[in-house]
């Protein structure tokens, strides 16, 4: 496998870990929840400007829905910092933006 695939497994899998503890109510969960968040953006926004030099014939809107949905990630574990109950909001759209993305991907 190539290192943004693992970075993005890894940051995928932190964010999610995150999320559960901060579900079970450990609050001090937002921490690896913003850990995955970032990473996760950065793999998104590092594919955007792969894609962008490779300008193939594949879409660019997903990677940008995809950095959006990333973004939320990011706000979403700024509100579990900020001990707020709305943080399911931006987890909700970025999991149905995440969701869309992947039903709307090229096959490889």
């Amino acid at each position: 496998m190539k290192l943004p695939t693992i970075l993005l497994y890894t940051a995928m899998v932190f964010y999610v870990v995150g999320v559960v503890l901060n579900v079970v109510g450990i609050y001090e969960s937002w921490i690896i929840a913003l850990i995955g968040s970032l990473l996760l953006a950065f793999v998104r926004i590092y594919d955007r400007a792969k894609s962008d030099k490779s300008k193939s014939s594949a879409p660019t809107r997903i990677p940008a829905i995809l950095i959006f949905s990333a973004s939320l990630m990011v706000f979403s574990a700024y509100l579990m910092y900020g001990h707020k109950s709305y943080w399911v909001l931006p987890v909700t759209i970025a999991a149905v933006l995440e969701f869309y993305a992947s039903y709307r991907m090229p096959k490889e």
